[in-house]
């Protein structure tokens, strides 16, 4: 069974996540900020990671710092979960020396979600 691990500091958006992730039968695993997050990434080991980029604590750029700088977590597919919107620049850019491979946008759209799933795990 794939695994997903998602990291969000509010409790409203890991539960509406985690009910939109079960209807695909994944393993769930959730983290309240960064420092748990990458924590249980290199204990769950999981196929895919919903990350959101504004939370308390570690910047998202060191949290894939982190997450990269581990064998074990290094090639974890990443999708960033976000209120903000980037251009197609940004996109590729980030696509291109990251290891996040998509991104969606709050309020986020449940078959996008499902998507996103489907296609990396």
């Amino acid at each position: 069974m794939a695994k997903l691990l998602i990291v969000d500091d509010e409790p409203d958006i890991r539960t509406t996540l985690r009910n939109i992730a079960e209807t695909v039968d994944i393993q769930i695993e959730e983290a309240v900020d960064g420092k748990d997050g990458v924590a249980k990434a290199k204990k769950f080991l999981p196929d895919l990671i919903f990350l959101d980029v504004m939370m308390p604590g570690l910047k998202t750029k060191e949290i894939l710092e982190l997450l990269k700088a581990d064998t074990s977590t290094a090639k974890i597919p990443v999708v960033l979960i976000t209120v903000m919107r980037f251009s197609d620049k940004e996109l590729k850019a980030m696509l291109e020396t990251t290891q996040i491979v998509n991104y969606i946008p709050k309020p986020f759209e449940i078959d996008s979600v499902i998507d996103t799933i489907k296609k990396h795990t």
